[in-house]
């Protein structure tokens, strides 16, 4: 009888115990059932979402700086310009470097804004003087310092607030970067819509 009791136990504790695999199989299957869900109700496996966090790239490097950005020389960033397809391509506002390689044909060589990448535009992107080349660098000598905290601020908002768009790490100017004369002033720059 003891027998038939213990054995009736050890019967039932093994219809409970779930295995790693089990849990596994469970999780696999509802998300399974979440992306059919998500495409039959939105045409998207993600609910609609596209940010950074379904880019393997943002992914990845999240993982391996967790705590720690890299710092640039103006040398290493310009290597990011979007010449090369096999690197990423990167655009900095005040020393703050952000991916944008989503976004690569805006970037690429013969594009409108390739001056941007792989540099630190600050200047640029204060006074709108696209069409003068001395303009696209971090010097901010010589402008408005209201003009530059109201534009900066703007800036800067947009790029970490831009949905897949991230901070990569700073860039830090060569020693001696303002020695000389700054750029000349530049009155007729454009305004872009939508940064204040």
């Amino acid at each position: 009888m003891k027998d038939k009791k213990q054995n009736k136990q050890e019967d039932e504790e093994e219809k409970i115990r779930f295995s790693v695999i089990d849990i596994l199989q469970l999780l696999s299957g509802l998300l399974l059932l979440n992306a059919v869900l998500s495409y039959f109700f939105t045409s998207s496996t993600t609910w609609g979402y596209d940010g950074k966090w379904i880019d393997p790239r943002y992914v990845y490097f999240v993982t391996t700086h967790p705590f720690n950005y890299p710092t640039f020389t103006v040398d290493e960033f310009a290597k990011y310009d979007g010449t090369d397809p096999r690197l990423p391509v990167y655009v900095a506002v005040n020393g703050t470097a952000f991916d944008v390689t989503v976004n690569r044909g805006m970037y690429d060589a013969g594009s409108r804004y390739h001056f941007f990448a792989g540099h630190d535009c600050s200047r640029v992107l204060v006074n709108g003087c696209l069409h003068r080349p001395d303009q696209f660098n971090a010097d901010l000598r010589g402008l408005d310092q209201k003009l530059i905290d109201r534009k900066l601020k703007g800036w800067l908002k947009y790029y970490e607030h831009h949905p897949r768009y991230w901070v990569v790490g700073t860039v830090v100017q060569n020693e001696g970067w303002l020695d000389g004369e700054p750029p000349a002033v530049c009155d007729d720059g454009l305004e872009f819509p939508g940064v204040h």
